[in-house]
Order: structure tokens, then sequence, then C-alpha cells
């Protein structure tokens, strides 16, 4: 048992990291079958998870013992002559879970696909690619409207307003750093494009702030006045620093958010359907005029609309999940959605061929992957097809 079980290990090493030959596939489905090694593969998927923080980013243990079901599943589905890749559905809601671990360029990806069919995922070679971004392209507009190139500066001072410096720290990120007081009112604002590189800046009031790609924060150098007064677009994510005298307020889309020492993630891209503010830490009010106030707290998130607000309890960890590098798509995350994500932080252009993509997607992955790994991910769902031409994703539905 020992030489077989140590044979096993070898080979769920190399399923995971696509390093199989034909005939170690064979073998390696010949083990799932027998009933001695499921407890071992229970444990050993529960530690790949735990290896590369797939737990924290899926939610729940319970989620590795659905892939574990997933995986005797879809084994015992498939024909003794080959393995197959074919997942098929196992509950009323048609609900399938793939269990599918991919090593893609030291980064690992833990999925769960929802799809309605009993279909079989292609691999389409694809003719083109598009790298994750490797750099900020974020630029900064001074009050007298002359504009920085922040990738392009040397680290130090890059610039003074007034009594403020601005200096560009050794890892990229931007910090203004206050001398003494000012009365003058003067705004600056930075701007991240599409397919370029999270930015984090530190305000003259303490302030932490990351700006996700396709996002923008117009603030003032020094904050004058009762308040302090900022402006986003996009996703933006705010650690503020307290100053019970000085509350902080953050307007976007007609939405105004006060707080006074607090962390929460602001998410108002145009091409949303709506606005969406989490809270993590300590307590904020959202405004818009026209609809009731709602006041949050930790876990809390509010759905925005142009009639209505919705208040739910989320996982806010996730929420920010892109501030740490990654994707992280919830359970019922429309696949629409996920190519909104992916159109900012590639710089590319979805086009649907038909009607738009329906369905669901869940998982989290680094987002330092090229596209292609993402669209692999994709059409595992084995209901649509993708194709990369040069800066266009073209996405389209498979025939039945």
């Amino acid at each position: 048992m020992n030489d077989r079980l140590a044979e096993f290990q070898q080979l769920f090493d190399k399923y995971v990291n696509n390093n199989c030959t034909e005939k170690e596939k064979l073998q390696f489905f010949q083990y799932v079958q027998d009933e001695q090694f499921r407890p071992v593969i229970q444990e050993m998927i529960n530690l790949q998870m735990q290896q590369y923080n797939a737990l924290q980013d899926s939610g729940s243990l319970s989620e590795s013992d659905e892939i574990f079901n997933s995986i005797i599943h879809a084994v015992k589905e498939t024909p003794s002559a080959a393995p197959v890749r074919t997942i098929r559905t196992f509950t009323k809601y048609w609900f399938g879970a793939a269990a599918i671990f991919l090593l893609f360029l030291g980064g690992a990806a833990v999925w769960l696909v929802k799809y309605k069919n009993n279909t079989t995922p292609s691999y389409a070679i694809k003719q083109a690619d598009v790298a994750a971004p490797s750099a900020s392209n974020a630029t900064l507009t001074l009050a007298d409207g002359s504009q920085i190139v922040l990738d392009s500066a040397q680290s130090g001072k890059i610039a003074a307003q007034g009594n403020t410096n601005i200096q560009k720290l050794k890892n990229g990120s931007i910090a203004y750093n206050e001398e003494s007081g000012s009365d003058r009112l003067q705004y600056n604002t930075v701007a991240v494009p599409r397919g370029s590189k999270i930015l984090s800046l530190t305000l003259s009031d303490g302030t932490k702030v990351w700006l996700n790609a396709a996002s923008s924060l117009k603030f003032p150098v020094s904050f004058v006045g009762h308040d302090r007064h900022v402006e986003t677009t996009g996703e933006v994510y705010f650690e503020v620093a307290q100053n019970k005298a000085k509350p902080f307020k953050v307007t976007s889309n007609n939405i105004t958010v006060s707080v006074l020492g607090t962390s929460f993630n602001m998410n108002t891209y145009d091409d949303e359907p709506q606005s969406k503010i989490t809270l993590l830490e300590g307590s904020v009010r959202v405004d818009k005029a026209g609809l009731p106030s709602c006041l949050l707290k930790p876990n809390d998130q509010a759905s925005i609309s142009s009639t209505m607000t919705k208040t739910e309890n989320v996982d806010a960890a996730a929420v920010i999940a892109w501030k740490n590098n990654k994707f992280y798509f919830g359970e019922a995350t429309d696949i629409s959605s996920v190519l909104r994500q992916v159109a900012r932080w590639y710089d590319v252009d979805v086009v649907y061929k038909g009607s738009e993509i329906e369905g669901h997607i869940g998982g989290s992955v680094s987002r330092d992957l090229p596209l292609s790994k993402i669209v692999s991910m994709l059409e595992m769902t084995g209901t649509y097809s993708f194709k990369i031409e040069g800066k266009k994703l073209i996405a389209q539905q498979k025939n039945k």
C-alpha cells in the first residue's frame, strides 16, 4: 500500500501541474476509482487549496468537499479506455462543480464552473495573446494642468504643490507630504487607464488609496475647510485616516459616501449596471439624490441603481481581491460581468457574436496571467468559445 500511495502522490502532483503522459493519466484515474484512495484524494485537494490560498479566496472548506465529489462523479462517467474532461451536472439546479487545478506561470487557480448543458469543453488554439499589465501607466495632473507619467518618473521628489511635496516611493506608490498647513485649495487628479497595474497613493492627511484599472481620483493637495472631499470614477479602495473634526467624503456618479475613519471599496464603473459600496471597517453613510440614505456596517454592501438602493451582507475581503492582484468571482457572478473586468484589466474590447453571454462562473485566479489563460478557463464552461484578435476578445456561443 505504501508503494501504491507514493506512486499515487507522484501522479497527483503531475496531474495538477499538467505534466502527465496519457499512460500516467490512465493510471491516475484508476487510482481515483479505488475506494481506498478517496480519503487521500480529499486530503490532497485540501492541501493544494491551502498551499495556494485557494480556501481563503473560494470561501470555505465545504467547497473542497464539493470539488472532491465532482472529481469522483466525473471519474464515474469516464470510460476506462481514456479519461475525458466532461463534467456532468448532478443536482436538480443544474449545478456542475468542476475540479480544475491549473498551474499557470507559477499562479494556481481553483475554479467552480456553473453551466446548464452537459458539454465537453474544447480548447481552441489562440492566434494571439494579450499579456497582463506589467507597469502602471497612470498619469498625475497637477493644479496648473501639467501632467506627469508616473511610471517614467524616478523615485524621490517628483513635484511640489505649495507646501506639499509629492514623492514617488521605491515600490511605485505616490505619497503627498505636507510640510506645513495651507489655506489654498488646489486639486490634483490621478488617472489609471485600462491595461494598467494598480496604483497606490497616500494623501496629505494620511489616507491611503488604491486605484484599479480604468479609475481616477480628484483630490485636494491639502485639505482646507471643514471636510475632506474627493471625487472618483471606476473602482477605488480607501483606508481613511481618522479625523473627527474633518469628515471624509467621496463623490462618484451622484453618490456621496461620508466617513470619519474607515476602510471601504467604491465601484462606480459606468459600464456596470449598479454602483457598489462595500464596507470593511468602521461605518459609512451612503447618499444619492432622490433615494433614502443608508448606513453600512462592516461586510455590508450597498448596490445602487437610479431607482433603488439594496443592502446585503457580503464577503468584503473577496470584493477587494483586485487590490491583492487577483480576480475573484463569487458563485453567482455573471460571465458578462467577468468579461467587463477582463476588458478593463487587459485593455481589450469584448465583441459578442450573437446574444450577450449568459451563465455564471466562480473562482479565483491571479491577474498576472496572460489573457489566453483566462479565456481557457472561461471556455471550460463548455458553452462559449473565445478568440483573441489584436485588442479584441470575440465571444460566441457554441453550436448546440
